[in-house]
C-alpha cells in the first residue's frame, strides 16, 4: 500500500514538471527564435514479484512503478520564417545562432530582431552588442543597409555599397546543440562546447524565425498531462482512505 502511495505521488510530480514546461512553452509561442523545451520520462527499473513456500519461490511477474523525470531538454528544430520587410530583421536558416556579447559573457540567440544604439552599433532587442566573425562589435551607423545570405553587411549610399562587417554565425553540431543551457532572455550559454565552424548561406534579410512550437499540439499535451495528473491523484486518495481503513477499522481490536 505504501508503494502504491509513492508511485502516485511521483507520478503527480512528473506530470507536474511537465505542465511547468509546458505552460513555459506556450507563454512563448510569440517569442521570436524561441526552442520549445521537452521533458524525458524514463520507466522506473522493474522489481521481480514472486510466491515463496515450501522451501521454493514461484516467479508471479514483474512490477514496474511509475515513470521517473530524466531530464528536460530543447529542440532546436527550425521555426517557420515569418517576412517582415524590415531591413534589421534578420533570420538564420539552419542551426546556426548569432553571437551576442552580454556582461554575463559571449551568448547565443537565434532572435534575429535587431536595432542600432545611440553609437550605432548592432545590438539585440535586449541591447546586447552583435558580434562579427572576430568577436568585434559591428558599427553600421545606420538601418539603410543589406545583408547577404553569408552574413555580410553592407551600407547603402545610392549605388554605392560599404562593407560594415560580417555576423559572427555560431554553428554546433547535433551533439554539441545538448550542451547550450538556457540562460533567461531567449539567449543560450555553450556549456564546455564551442562552435565548431562559421556558417555561410543561412541568413534572411527582412525575415524573423518563429517560435518552433505548435500551440494546439501543446494545448493537446497539456490536457493530457492534467487528465493524468488527476488520475494519480485519485488514486493517491484511494489509496489513502484505504489504508486509513485497514488501520482505523480493520485492525481494531474488537
Amino acid at each position: 500500500m505504501i508503494r502504491g502511495l509513492y508511485a502516485s505521488a511521483r507520478g503527480m510530480a512528473v506530470e507536474g514538471k511537465k505542465q511547468e514546461v509546458i505552460s513555459n512553452n506556450l507563454a512563448n509561442s510569440n517569442t521570436t527564435g524561441f526552442k520549445k523545451d521537452i521533458v524525458l520520462v524514463r520507466s522506473f527499473s522493474e522489481e521481480l514479484l514472486a510466491s515463496t513456500g515450501k522451501g521454493r519461490s514461484l516467479p508471479l511477474g514483474a512490477l514496474s512503478e511509475s515513470p521517473l523525470l530524466q531530464s528536460i531538454v530543447t529542440s532546436f528544430t527550425p521555426g517557420l520564417l515569418e517576412e517582415t520587410g524590415r531591413n534589421l530583421d534578420l533570420a538564420l536558416t539552419d542551426a546556426a545562432f548569432f553571437t551576442l556579447q552580454t556582461p554575463a559573457g559571449i551568448r547565443y540567440t537565434k532572435d534575429g530582431s535587431f536595432g542600432i544604439d545611440r553609437d550605432g552599433f548592432l545590438v539585440s532587442s535586449d541591447g546586447y552588442q552583435v558580434l562579427d566573425v572576430e568577436g568585434r562589435a559591428i558599427q553600421i551607423l545606420t538601418d539603410h543597409v543589406a545583408v547577404d545570405e553569408d552574413g555580410g553587411i553592407w551600407r547603402l549610399a545610392g549605388q554605392e555599397k560599404q562593407f560594415a562587417g560580417g555576423l559572427g554565425l555560431a554553428v554546433f553540431s547535433a551533439e554539441d546543440l545538448q550542451k547550450l543551457e538556457k540562460r533567461g532572455q531567449n539567449l543560450f550559454e555553450a556549456v564546455n562546447t564551442a562552435p565548431s565552424a562559421q556558417g555561410t548561406g543561412q541568413v534572411r534579410q527582412g525575415m524573423l524565425e518563429k517560435a518552433n512550437l505548435e500551440i494546439i499540439r501543446e494545448m493537446v499535451d497539456m490536457i493530457s498531462v492534467m487528465r493524468i495528473y488527476e488520475a494519480n491523484q485519485k488514486s493517491l486518495q484511494a489509496q489513502d482512505e484505504i489504508l486509513g481503513k485497514s488501520i482505523n477499522e480493520v485492525g481494531r481490536l474488537r
